[in-house]
């Protein structure tokens, strides 16, 4: 059987403790003994054979902290009520605890029945069976035992084996995730840490990330139940023993992850329910949130309105004082600032990178796909918020929390369907809708009459321009994917690193056109001392930036050569000198510096500006000190 985990619920003093200890033998108060004889995870927990955790929760603001430590993994819950009390506070509050965190299976125990009368008994069973009505313990068992003398223990055992083994298989994620509820110290061991293992699985040396720190550590040691272990996985309590960090730096609230698995953040979108129990809640109230081993003070912003009635739901983003750690799909418990009541819980749907605007269309259809778990619809919706710049894998995946593995098939798919276009650069994936990509073509060339409005004399804008006047971020492969295919529909050229429209003829007035035919004279008759911008702007009396605009036009028309920026020669000269190059590599096989200074009969520098020129438009090959001509 794989490891299953149960935990306990009800009043202060209902005798959750004693039933524990008569299934398992074991008694959870032990747990200050225990901490002294080394590693040990007894606080608050008993184990049921070699496969189930009990997680015994004493009090009441314990028992908040340490069930929403272990929702993604308990399997089963009990619910216990004295017979000398029956339900109290405390019980149907706990009660509400468990199915806002999600738990779908369970038992309710009456304990202490040597205490009432038989008649009183029959009263306290009944009033548990209302209270439980409408919650996933609507339908389940109510046993009646006394701890003490073992009374209806034997049975509640049978019940309790059966409803383990008919509970459904747990589904988890692959990756390695454990809150930290507790860390300690034992001398020549080193900083300890224990927890619920949400999911995936641990192996002694294995590097995992303490987050929010950020910190990677190395696991020394793994116990289970008290064992030695080599490796353990998701429904089980680990202690694991750590390097590379002290126990003041790792606390109750943190996380032990696989490392680029969660990435903090003080935002989180999410759908929250309210009790019917509980007082309206406010736009921006501030609350107390319980997610993970973590308790964060914080606001919760509704989304759809100003206020959110008892018994009703509705989307929010939450806006911690600290960063969370969380996943899609995590639950989570809020409680009143003061007093500490519990008012309703919610599921994350996605980190948030800002705070957002209220009541908007496309951000809602987001969270409505998010919460229906239409994966496609999810990523579709992404991407469409995202904008023409498209999305990183990495940034979807952060955003989704899925898992990578199907996240691959996702993506092929839609891919594969046209629903989505993929393109690889600088070392990521990313991927865009074709409907924003059509966009995209629409923005460019918008951008693209405009400039040529403004710059009439301009032969075209270079990539950088581009960006800078559509906003598309470096990194981002749209903007090129757009161009290329503007560029086979003829709706642009290009004339070296310069874009434009295909009717687009270049305006020059009267003085552009005289100081233009001025710049060509002395271009072509320096030959190849290769004049430079500023040299040519101060024997004209010009502005060096019309100078290299100029530069830019004549370069376009194909009157002259830039070698970099600012230094140019005339095609004609170009052209002779790329023969000169050709002969002395045909006559040596391969062209060395100082040999091409003497057939050029230029200078170094001109030279060295010409053989790079050459390489760059696929003449020459360089390597090292020599080059050759490209086959």
């Amino acid at each position: 059987m794989s490891h299953k985990v149960v935990c306990t619920a009800g009043h202060i003093d209902h005798g959750k403790t004693a039933l524990v200890k008569a299934l398992t033998g074991m008694d959870t108060d032990r747990l200050n003994e225990e901490i002294l004889r080394g590693i040990t995870i007894d606080l608050g927990f008993a184990f049921y054979g070699d496969d189930v955790t009990i997680i015994d929760l004493p009090g009441h603001e314990r028992f908040i902290r340490n069930m929403v430590a272990g929702a993604a993994t308990v399997d089963c819950a009990l619910l216990i009520v004295a017979a000398d009390d029956g339900p109290m506070p405390q019980t149907r509050e706990h009660l509400d605890i468990l199915n806002l965190l999600g738990i779908n299976n369970g038992m309710t125990i009456i304990t202490k029945t040597d205490l009432v009368e038989e008649e009183w008994l029959e009263l306290v069973v009944t009033e548990t069976r209302n209270i439980t009505e409408g919650t996933f313990l609507e339908r389940a068992s109510i046993l009646t035992v006394n701890s003490l003398s073992g009374a209806g223990i034997d049975e509640f055992k049978r019940t309790f084996d059966r409803t383990l083994s008919d509970l459904p298989p747990r589904t988890a994620r692959p990756e390695f995730r454990q809150p930290v509820d507790r860390s300690f110290t034992i001398k020549g061991f080193g900083a300890v840490v224990t927890g619920t293992i949400i999911s995936g699985r641990v192996s002694l040396k294995q590097t995992l990330e303490h987050l929010p720190a950020g910190r990677l550590v190395k696991v020394r040691g793994i116990q289970v139940h008290g064992k030695d272990v080599d490796s353990a996985e998701a429904g089980a309590r680990a202690a694991l023993n750590l390097t590379s960090v002290e126990k003041n730096e790792i606390a109750r609230g943190d996380v032990l992850a696989e490392p680029g698995l969660l990435h903090p953040s003080v935002r989180f979108d999410c759908i929250v329910e309210l009790l019917n129990s509980s007082q309206s809640l406010k736009h921006r109230q501030r609350l107390r949130f319980h997610i993970g081993t973590a308790e964060i003070i914080g606001r919760i912003l509704l989304l759809e309105g100003n206020i959110l009635n008892p018994g009703e739901s509705t989307f929010a983003q939450l806006e911690l004082e600290k960063p969370a750690m969380a996943l899609r799909g995590d639950r989570f418990v809020f409680r009143t600032y003061s007093p500490q009541i519990t008012t309703g819980g919610g599921t994350i749907l996605t980190a948030a990178e800002e705070k957002h605007k209220r009541r908007q269309k496309p951000l809602l259809q987001l969270l409505n796909a998010l919460a229906q778990d239409d994966e496609s619809e999810i990523v579709l919706r992404i991407l469409a918020d995202a904008g023409g710049t498209g999305m990183t894998s990495d940034n979807i995946l952060s955003k989704t929390g899925f898992i990578y593995a199907d996240f691959q098939d996702l993506m092929r798919g839609l891919v594969d369907k046209g629903k989505a276009i993929e393109k690889a650069s600088g070392g990521s994936v990313w991927y865009i809708t074709p409907q924003v990509s059509e966009e995209n073509l629409r923005l460019i060339l918008q951008a693209v009459i405009k400039f040529h409005q403004e710059n009439p004399a301009k032969p075209g804008f270079t990539l950088a321009e581009l960006k800078g006047e559509t906003g598309f971020p470096d990194g981002s492969p749209f903007l090129e994917y757009a161009l290329d295919l503007m560029m086979k529909a003829d709706e642009i050229k290009r004339a070296g690193s310069l874009y434009a429209l295909p009717s687009h003829k270049i305006k020059l007035d009267a003085r552009q056109r005289q100081l233009a035919d001025s710049m060509l004279e002395i271009i072509e008759s320096a030959g190849l001392s290769a004049p430079k911008a500023h040299p040519i702007a101060n024997r004209l009396k010009a502005d060096v930036n019309e100078i290299l605009d100029l530069m830019a036009i004549l370069e376009s028309l194909g009157n002259i050569v830039r070698l970099d920026r600012d230094t140019v020669i005339s095609r004609e000269v170009c052209d002779n000198a790329v023969e000169k190059i050709r002969r002395l590599a045909e006559e040596k096989a391969v062209i060395l510096l100082p040999d091409a200074i003497q057939v050029l009969n230029a200078s170094r520098r001109v030279t060295v500006a010409f053989l790079e020129y050459l390489d760059k438009v696929g003449i020459t090959e360089r390597y090292g000190d020599e080059r050759r001509l490209k086959s």
